[in-house]
């Protein structure tokens, strides 16, 4: 097992040792490959003055010998100029690659290990990561985060942990044909939450008042109390997916994506209700994420998706570009019955379709379900007791 506490490179050592503060750098890449993000030490990889070769540092050329006689590999984050050239080089026995920071891009001609986390496109990565110093490499969003504080590594830590669940709440639903089908869960407290994650929820929807929506905004808000409010849900999800109803009185926009940068969230809005057009509203939260990345805090900009008040229908006269520049959908009807109603061609009329399934009757909960399926929705939202059952019954739809 890597010992990632056992390497003491020189330069973090002189840092603790003088008590100065390590403040969490963002730096972003173009491309990347992998999946799995990853937290360890960086490791630049220099030229050797004399020979001109690719080599370590010999501090930590030590350090690797000394753990390969203990037993112990360390695991390191390469920091270099190009991935691929830099995969050519073996590394000593003691050491364990876990992911690689590359300031050029990586070439599409040429493959990269699968397995392997790689940001590349990183411009500056190697005069900006200290020899040593811990990294958060994430190759989904393409970021590397540069000695992150505590909160940053508890959440990843929190995102790997395990949580034993039972029969289909371990993984996403599946039809017999394999379709995948995500069951989410519609919470408004602090219990719902908990009842959801436990029962397997694979992500959140927040749609009304309650712990997380205040339903009387104070006038004078202490900055990030908004965010304060909406952290448990990054954290019982572990960077999962959340759809949040957007009410910038209810919500500051600088807690909106302090909050996207926690997980993949979705805010939602009627066509009608948009502040500015969507253009103006990305590029409005782009420019809100860019100022608080500047001021050293982690910040993305969200998705959104269209709130429907009533059922699409394919032979209705609806203008297309009411739902122009939405990424998805989610539909609140009145009753199961709406959802029964829905065909194919109705679904097709809007962006992705996730449907709200209110009912916790077995037999309306079963109906909706196979028109859900059979409807081609993208997923469903239900009550959190509802979660199991739902799953359950997705299981046994073709």
């Amino acid at each position: 097992m890597a010992t990632l506490s056992s390497p003491d490179i020189p330069e973090r050592s002189r840092r603790r040792e003088t008590r100065e503060p390590s403040p969490s750098v963002l730096l972003r890449g173009n491309t990347a490959s992998g999946t799995r993000t990853v937290f360890a030490r960086a490791a630049k990889l220099t030229q050797d003055e004399k020979t001109g070769r690719s080599t370590l540092s010999a501090e930590l050329l030590a350090v690797a010998a000394r753990q390969a006689k203990r037993e112990e590999p360390v695991e390191i984050i390469l920091v270099t100029a190009d991935a691929h050239h830099s995969l050519l080089m073996p590394l000593p026995e003691g050491l364990v690659l876990a992911g690689v920071v590359a300031e050029w891009e990586t070439d599409p001609r040429f493959s990269l290990p699968t397995e392997l986390t790689v940001v590349a496109g990183v411009g500056g990565a190697r005069d900006a990561v200290p020899e040593g110093e811990w990294l958060i490499v994430d190759p989904v969003r393409l970021r590397v985060t540069v000695a992150p504080d505590a909160g940053a590594i508890h959440r990843l830590q929190h995102r790997h942990r395990p949580r034993y669940r039972l029969g289909y709440a371990q993984e996403t639903a599946r039809t017999l044909t394999g379709t995948e089908i995500p069951v989410w869960a519609r919470v408004f407290t602090h219990d719902d939450l908990r009842e959801a994650a436990e029962n397997g929820a694979d992500g959140f929807v927040i749609d009304g008042p309650g712990d997380f929506l205040p339903w009387d905004v104070p006038e004078y808000e202490p900055d990030g109390a908004a965010f304060a409010r909406l952290l448990p849900v990054a954290d019982a999800l572990g960077g999962g997916d959340v759809a949040l109803l957007a009410s910038f009185d209810a919500i500051d926009a600088p807690s909106l994506v302090r909050f996207a940068a926690l997980c993949r969230l979705r805010l939602l809005f009627t066509p009608e209700t948009l502040p500015l057009s969507l253009p103006e509203l990305r590029a409005e939260l782009s420019a809100v994420a860019d100022a608080e990345m500047d001021a050293g805090r982690l910040a993305d900009t969200p998705r959104f998706s269209a709130l429907l008040s009533s059922a699409p229908q394919a032979d209705a006269l609806t203008d297309p570009d009411e739902w122009r520049g939405f990424d998805e959908s989610m539909f609140l009807p009145f009753d199961a019955a709406e959802v029964a109603a829905l065909t194919l061609p109705d679904v097709l009329t809007v962006p992705p379709m996730w449907v709200f399934v209110s009912t916790t009757n077995d037999g309306e909960l079963a109906e909706a379900i196979s028109a859900a399926v059979f409807a081609g929705l993208r997923g469903i939202v239900v009550p959190p007791a509802s979660v199991p059952a739902a799953k359950e019954l997705i299981a046994q739809e073709v």
